[in-house]
């Protein structure tokens, strides 16, 4: 059996976040390093394990597959490919550099450091977990959680307006949300027509519907705020009015004729 590099991976950072969260009062300073401790050792880890991927070999590799929900096909698993596994190695070696970066900014006179350093650790799972998911209700379910600890941390540790930048944030991706679950629920039912009902990602390329996944999703990324800042004139479908042009007066004319016709 082989180690199980995702499930580590993903655990490490979800346990010390929980570490991080039940320190005692009076040991924020304890907390910080506790919380810079694991990510430095999951930062380690994912070093060890994008050295241990073999460029040429299988397409996906670490690959892990525990069954979860039997009654409706549902598994725990994991796995990583080239662009994956590059994505996992830089989250995990983003996060302690982030940690460091506020280790003077979320100092105990000014905010509680436990909640921000155990909500980025848990974020840093969720993370983690949506990548190397291979399991779409998998996939969707680390997706969502990951709005829980963002959140809080925009919530709590942001800017003048961070409340009602958290309630936007998290409104527009729960709008998006909700697109993706119809998106993975018709992907199961296409599977049950098929044949037998699975939320497992090899399988269902192999049924060929994968497109009905990314147009799902693609289309879950979308919020109205970036569609209608982004349209433009060379913008197919675009219904935004022209700005028009001011008409010329007779006092306009007047003056551009005054300063066009040549002196004597």
């Amino acid at each position: 059996m082989t180690f199980p590099w995702l499930t580590t991976l993903i655990a490490l950072p979800a346990l010390g976040a929980l570490l991080t969260a039940v320190v005692p009062r009076g040991l924020e300073s304890t907390a910080k390093k506790l919380a810079l401790g694991v990510a430095l050792l999951t930062a380690a880890i994912a070093v060890v394990a994008g050295v241990e991927f073999a460029i040429n070999g299988a397409p996906l590799q670490f690959e892990e597959q525990y069954s979860w929900i039997e009654a409706f096909g549902v598994y725990w698993a994991l796995g990583a490919d080239g662009i994956s596994i590059t994505l996992i190695v830089l989250t995990a070696v983003v996060t302690p550099l982030v940690v460091m970066a506020m280790w003077r900014e979320a100092e105990p006179e000014r905010r509680d450091p436990k909640p921000f350093f155990a909500m980025l650790l848990l974020l840093e799972a969720m993370v983690i977990g949506a990548f190397a998911a291979k399991d779409v209700l998998l996939f969707y379910i680390l997706f969502e959680a990951m709005l829980v600890p963002m959140y809080f941390l925009i919530g709590m540790y942001g800017g003048p307006q961070r409340r009602y930048a958290a309630m936007k944030f998290l409104l527009y991706n729960l709008f998006g949300g909700l697109i993706m679950l119809a998106a993975v629920i018709g992907l199961y039912v296409q599977s049950v027509q098929a044949g037998e009902g699975t939320f497992l990602l090899a399988e269902l390329v192999a049924l060929e519907i994968r497109w009905r996944c990314s147009a799902g999703c693609s289309s879950a990324s979308c919020s109205p705020s970036r569609s209608r800042r982004r349209c433009g004139r060379s913008t197919p479908g675009c219904r935004m009015p022209r700005p028009r042009r001011p008409r010329p007066t007779r006092r306009t004319c007047r003056a551009s004729w005054t300063r066009s016709a040549p002196s004597p």
